[in-house]
């Protein structure tokens, strides 16, 4: 690369947890695999657990930032009957130093902005759209100082269309739902950055019964009945910086796209000892 011009690949997961359960971590990297479910630490923010996956019962996902040595990819997983996980994206980009990224996975979603009626004939009407983006949007600045420290300047958004209610809208234009991170962090080459906290809840009601009886006005209770459920996410991004300032980093980059891109897995021995949590000032 140029002199004084530093590429990074950043990598990133968003992941939603169902949030009925404990939400752990599964680490696997190039040279190990740990099956089993780790537990989140509670840190504070900018606290980093270096090589190792914390295990105090402090209650709620707390974890702010996290690192286990590089290479590590760390794989959101729940604990069976207790939580669920849905992975929303994986994108990987390379960037330049000090210059902005930007991922876009979803649908672009027509929204009326406004419109003009002909006073002479109603039925003219000209309607003004404007495209929005949804799905999962990740915007992220990095820079890099001499001593291998990564400050991301980052916004992460995900959105949805949510569903026209029964009744209609007063306008006729969609409703999205948005959740959005927009945070400025620093963490060393190789170290993953946790973000979470952005929680969401709904409650749906289901009707069910007897045909036709438990339609019926006031009688219908007795032939049927209303189940409410109640569902509650939380939105997670793990971001993962990597510096790539010679040829031998950026050789192992595009190896391990390429071991994705044909499915090949093969993990030698482990080199990293996963000890005593150690927390940065």
């Amino acid at each position: 690369p140029v002199s004084g011009v530093r590429p990074v690949a950043t990598y990133s997961i968003v992941a939603r947890d169902a949030a009925t359960g404990d939400l752990g971590v599964a680490v696997q990297s190039h040279w190990f695999s740990v099956g089993a479910l780790v537990p989140w630490a509670r840190a504070g923010v900018g606290a980093v657990a270096t090589q190792s996956m914390v295990d105090p019962s402090y209650g709620p996902l707390g974890l702010e930032l996290m690192a286990a040595g590089k290479d590590v990819r760390l794989l959101l997983q729940a604990q069976a009957d207790k939580g669920k996980v849905n992975m929303l994206s994986s994108p990987s980009v390379m960037v330049l130093n000090n210059q902005e990224a930007s991922m876009r996975v979803g649908d672009q979603v027509p929204i009326l902005t406004g419109s003009v009626s002909n006073t002479i004939n109603t039925n003219n009407v000209v309607q003004a759209i404007q495209y929005r983006d949804t799905g999962v949007l990740l915007n992220v600045r990095p820079r890099v100082n001499a001593g291998g420290l990564v400050s991301m300047d980052i916004i992460q958004t995900v959105s949805n269309v949510k569903p026209v209610p029964a009744g209609g809208s007063e306008i006729n234009s969609p409703t999205i739902a948005q959740r959005q991170i927009k945070s400025n962090v620093a963490v060393h080459d190789g170290e993953t950055l946790v973000l979470g906290g952005l929680i969401r809840e709904n409650t749906a009601n289901a009707r069910s019964g007897i045909p036709l009886l438990y339609e019926l006005p006031i009688l219908g209770d007795l032939f049927g009945k209303t189940d409410i459920n109640a569902e509650r996410t939380e939105l997670v991004v793990l971001l993962t910086p990597r510096i790539v300032d010679n040829q031998v980093k950026a050789r192992e980059i595009s190896n391990e796209f390429r071991r994705k891109l044909t499915g090949l897995y093969d993990p030698g021995p482990s080199n990293i000892n996963i000890g005593t949590p150690n927390y940065a000032p």
